[in-house]
């Protein structure tokens, strides 16, 4: 059985390494592609997400829904994966802002698992 709670500590953790290396607007504002949905994918959100993928993607069993590479698996478990909250903030270096939902505390990276059943 997967130990979701660790997995989330460490990619938050993950992230937070994202973060260290791109520490400049300059670094994580560059526009480097375009996400499954249409938008911009900049810099920090495609290293972000690229850890986060690298962490969920051996997990068995999963669908992975993101925000920049589209649905990747057909696992009965799903998990939504947004790896910067607040992408416009984060690329500013500032603290990302809280969202209007009812999740509280919000955790810095996004990263939520919720069970859809």
């Amino acid at each position: 059985m997967t130990d979701w709670l660790a997995v989330c500590r460490e990619a938050v953790e993950d992230v937070r390494g994202v973060l260290v290396e791109l520490p400049t607007r300059a670094e994580r504002e560059p526009v480097v592609g375009e996400g499954e949905g249409g938008d911009e994918t900049t810099a920090v959100d495609a290293a972000a997400e690229s850890v986060i993928l690298a962490r969920l993607k051996p997990i068995e069993g999963t669908t992975i829904v993101s925000e920049e590479v589209g649905i990747l698996g057909d696992g009965s478990t799903r998990i939504v994966v947004d790896p910067i909250d607040g992408s416009l903030n984060a690329k500013r270096g500032e603290t990302m802002p809280q969202k209007s939902t009812y999740f509280y505390p919000k955790l810095v990276s996004g990263l939520l698992f919720l069970p859809l059943a």
